[in-house]
């Protein structure tokens, strides 16, 4: 029988010749309890250590918030916990804050529309337009700056709509709305086999662009095709995926708006989530290697292209909230608040920003630190509630 490596048997011996042996047999005793706890019992009493040793409980409030919006402000059921109270403080306050959400599907519009729908309803007034930022433009915004004139662009998109009458948006709208250039662009989601072989000849040499912005289902716009008028696809579509796979195999390029796997859902304790755009990126990604390894970019929180087109973005918008005369922004002071590790708080890391993990209510908790190792969030809190100081928070 091998020596254990807690306790050999020789340093045992020593321990009782100097009169240890209870002391031994109580340390004995408590491993074999330790060992013999239900691995959930183990498992929890890990994430309190975890809880309590890794990132402390936010103390300090930032000078300025950039806020994630699913897991952090609301869930697929409505707004969570502490959402109202961390609005109304930011608002009291006067603290300069900016949305920032990962969606491919919706701009602006189609978040000032969410917030005033129940039960995601925000606040009696629509939230200024002026504070949102989403993945959909800032997705246009780099396509704007890097795809010329006449550029070839295969859209797999998402769609939604919210409120009363019923307010569409889609990733094709706000291309539309936030890309001056796109008169030039020919831009379809409907393609045949025979014109996807066509675009795929073309790749080799004008710009062909995959666009991926989906919240992680695929539904064209119910305008369809900007060419044909037909839907393109009302789902994940196999012929679909494949044309896009000829185009990037032939010298494609691919824009994914966002590297999210998954989007968050519990129901009576399942975690029931739902794929998300990082999803179809590595599907499309995998399916076209090397030809496309380096023509790939995703522009989201956590994406190569999230600092300049989302994190900068963010603090512009801060800085625009400053009242005249006020000092400089201190960058160091501005704090991203989210749900996520590898979108939010990699974003936040990668910028130089500060981070605050929302641990309760989206899809990580600090537990999760140990499968993301070099990310960092600043501080934790349960929900954004604990953020408004003097509702029971940093106050």
């Amino acid at each position: 029988m091998s020596s254990s490596p807690l306790l050999d048997g020789e340093r045992s011996a020593e321990l009782r010749s100097r009169g240890n042996g209870p002391r031994v047999v109580v340390g004995w005793l408590v491993i074999a309890a330790v060992l013999a706890a239900p691995a959930a019992v183990i498992k929890r009493r890990l994430e309190r250590a975890t809880d309590e040793l890794v990132v402390p409980r936010c103390s300090e409030p930032a000078v300025g918030y950039l806020i994630d919006l699913d897991g952090t402000m609301y869930m697929p059921q409505g707004l969570v916990e502490g959402a109202q109270d961390f609005f109304r403080w930011l608002r009291a306050s006067g603290t300069p804050y900016a949305f920032l959400s990962n969606t491919g599907v919706k701009g602006p519009l189609g978040v000032q529309a969410k917030f005033l729908t129940p039960p995601f309803r925000l606040w009696e007034e629509p939230v200024s337009l002026r504070h949102i930022h989403t993945a959909a433009v800032a997705t246009a915004q780099y396509l704007q700056d890097n795809a010329p004139n006449g550029s070839r662009m295969y859209v797999l998109q998402g769609s939604v709509s919210f409120g009363h009458p019923a307010k569409l948006d889609s990733c094709l709208r706000v291309l539309r709305r936030s890309a001056r250039a796109f008169g030039s662009w020919q831009v379809r989601t409907d393609l045949s086999d025979s014109e996807a072989k066509e675009w795929a000849a073309h790749a080799g040499r004008a710009p062909v662009y995959v666009v991926t912005c989906d919240d992680g289902m695929l539904m064209d716009d119910a305008a369809g095709d900007p060419v044909t008028g037909r839907k393109g696809y009302t789902g994940w579509d196999f012929e679909v995926l494949v044309r896009a796979q000829w185009l990037l195999q032939n010298g494609g390029r691919l824009v994914t708006s966002a590297p999210d796997a998954r989007n968050p859902f519990f129901e009576n304790g399942l975690v029931l989530s739902k794929l998300g755009p990082g999803s179809l990126h590595a599907l499309l990604l995998a399916a076209t290697y090397p030809e496309s390894a380096d023509r790939a970019i995703v522009i989201g929180k956590g994406g190569s292209g999230g600092t300049h087109y989302m994190i900068d973005r963010g603090i512009a918008m801060l800085r625009d909230q400053l009242p005249p005369g006020s000092p400089p922004l201190d960058r160091r002071r501005v704090a991203l608040v989210g749900d996520t590790l590898d979108t939010d708080i990699k974003a936040a890391n990668l910028a130089g920003i500060d981070s605050v993990l929302v641990t309760k209510t989206g899809t990580h908790t600090l537990a999760d630190l140990r499968s993301y190792p070099g990310v960092t969030p600043g501080c934790a809190v349960a929900n954004v509630g604990e953020l408004a100081m003097g509702e029971g928070g940093l106050g």
